[in-house]
């Protein structure tokens, strides 16, 4: 692929596009530290570039920020999960459990529901939430139901203290899933459900299924490890080992009730738990009736939100089983709840509708390669998922507080005064003068002198060349001061404030060009040279932002952040 990321063009175009609630994206200039992480960025490379001028080797990517591969791994991993499900599709047609009918689309089951802190916007939604509505609708719901780890949280991990819910809560958890989904699946059957395997509610039930199951002589081979890398979830052994006989009204354990099992045909397993994070469970019953149900790890993981995460490769590898897991859930339920006989293979849906394109594009370039934290992410894939622009306050609390400063007031006294610091440095180095304000200084910008436009005459014996250096010094410093005096009048509105800029900034800039110190109008001679200066200044300024980043020493780089390849923002 050629061109910049997506994800790139994204945070690009965020930053330069004013905030508006119809556009998806727009208003990140408003965001705190979304600019500067972009700047580091744009720093970074330009150091790659000073390198190279050097002849210093280099390995890597010398522009990761702007190209990656993480866009056509999401398109591969899309492909790939496409086939997967046609292949799943066609063997239930196969074996007569699937007659392209359209199948119940029943809730999705998620886990537990975080808390919330009283300081919280009023608009904020949890990722797992955003997913669950773009994938299924408004038909979702919570193993806990409304139980919160803390009633009243005082922090993030309060909100997210899953350790905290007590054992009647878990086993309530599993009562309320077998009620809400299990049972209504085997009777009623041609339905599909979709589980959070989320181990909270099951592993209270984990040692006692595992001794069942061996008790009915089902191998626990490696499919089944309980290893703690990649074990299966609880609640996977805790449908293999259940009792099926009450649903289908049948005595207690008895030998010709069904049993769920992981879907199989052939040599074939719809087992990708550990690579894709998903599993689909069958339940084989005579009256060919469709029951399905789909184990998908906790969508959470893909925004990262489990505090206290390294973001590594173990982390950035649970957010791809995430995003995986829901653009399966999405796919499967569009061809079994719909009159589609085939997987939608186009690439012009919502973005929304895919998340594991999102995840690709954004989400693990942005925070791998364009070293953006995930807190900067999450309201740009939420947008995208919810279709609203999450880029507001009533969202999220990462937005500055008045007018949104491209250069803000801080950073313009801070040049000031690194620009007075160098006059003064240059003073002492050069002609030893003061400040040269005073009027009869040459090229004063108080006064008509060293601005008008005719020719001098000439003098009979030429200056000595030591006091035409120190008279054209002068007459630079001059300059500068005056371009950075009229640059601070016309920089006291603020952005987009057309009003303050038409009725207080304007009007002051142009009494300093065209008045003297004593508030006197000056000849349309020196006018018309300030005028040419201002111009001239404008091109400089312009050709130095072009070739700002190829000239920068490598130690106003380093100095008080690093700028390394691998240093993540």
């Amino acid at each position: 692929m050629t061109g910049m990321s997506v994800g790139q063009q994204l945070i690009n175009y965020s930053i330069v596009t004013p905030h508006d609630p119809a556009k998806i994206g727009s208003g990140g200039l408003g965001m705190n530290g979304l600019l500067s992480v972009n700047m580091r960025n744009t720093y970074e490379s330009g150091f790659q570039r000073h390198l190279e001028a050097n002849n210093i080797a280099q390995v890597g990517d010398k522009h990761e920020c702007c190209s990656s591969g993480s866009y056509g791994l999401s398109l591969f991993l899309l492909r790939l999960i496409q086939n997967i499900i046609q292949r799943l599709v066609d063997d239930l047609v196969e074996d007569g459990f699937y007659r392209h009918e359209d199948v119940e689309r029943l809730l999705i089951w998620l886990g537990w529901k975080p808390g919330r802190l009283d300081s919280m916007p009023e608009k904020f939604q949890e990722m797992k939430k955003l997913v669950a509505q773009a994938i299924g609708g408004q038909n979702y719901g919570n193993a806990f139901g409304d139980d919160c780890p803390m009633e009243r949280p005082k922090s993030y991990k309060d909100c997210h203290a899953c350790k905290k819910y007590t054992k009647r809560q878990r086993r309530g958890a599993v009562a309320n899933t077998e009620q809400s989904v299990i049972i209504p699946t085997e009777r009623n059957g041609d339905t599909v459900r979709v589980l959070d395997a989320c181990e909270e509610g099951f592993k209270v039930d984990r040692k006692a299924s595992m001794e069942k199951l061996r008790e009915l002589g089902v191998e626990l081979d490696e499919e089944f490890g309980v290893d703690e890398e990649g074990k299966m979830p609880s609640m996977l052994l805790y449908l293999l080992a259940r009792d099926t006989s009450e649903s289908f009204g049948l005595p207690a354990n008895s030998p010709h009730a069904p049993r769920w099992r992981v879907y199989r045909r052939g040599s074939r397993s719809y087992n990708y738990w550990r690579d894709l994070g998903f599993i689909a469970m069958h339940l084989a019953c005579p009256d060919k009736k469709l029951r399905l149900l789909l184990f998908v790890v906790p969508w959470c993981r893909m925004g990262f939100h489990k505090p206290g995460l390294i973001m590594g490769f173990k982390q950035m590898e649970r957010g791809l089983r995430s995003s995986c897991s829901s653009t399966a859930t999405g796919t499967l339920l569009d061809v079994l709840c719909s009159p589609r006989t085939a997987v939608d293979r186009s690439l012009d849906r919502p973005v929304g509708e895919i998340p594991v394109v999102l995840f690709g594009a954004y989400i693990l370039h942005l925070s791998q390669f364009s070293h953006i934290t995930p807190r900067y992410i999450n309201p740009f894939v939420k947008s995208f998922l919810s279709g609203d622009n999450h880029l507001g306050r009533e969202f999220q609390h990462m937005m500055k507080k008045g007018y949104f400063h491209l250069i803000s007031s801080t950073s313009r006294k801070n040049a000031l005064l690194l620009d007075r610091e160098c006059e003064d440095l240059g003073d002492e180095e050069g002609d030893g003068e003061g400040d040269g304000d005073d009027d009869s200084s040459v090229g004063s910008v108080h006064s008509d002198e060293g601005w008008d436009d005719e020719a001098a005459e000439p003098d009979a014996k030429m200056p000595p060349r030591e006091e035409v250096e120190k008279k054209e010094k002068r007459k630079k410093k001059v300059e500068r001061r005056f371009l950075r005096n009229l640059l601070c009048r016309l920089t006291r509105s603020n952005p987009g404030d057309k009003k303050s800029f038409t009725e207080v900034a304007l009007p002051s800039a142009l009494h300093y060009l065209m008045h003297n110190r004593n508030g006197e109008r000056m000849s349309p001679d020196a006018i018309y040279q300030r005028l040419k200066l201002v111009k001239a200044s404008l091109s400089n300024w312009c050709l130095l932002l072009t070739s700002h980043h190829s000239s920068l020493p490598s130690s106003s780089l380093t100095k008080g952040r690093q700028l390394s390849t691998g240093t993540g923002c």
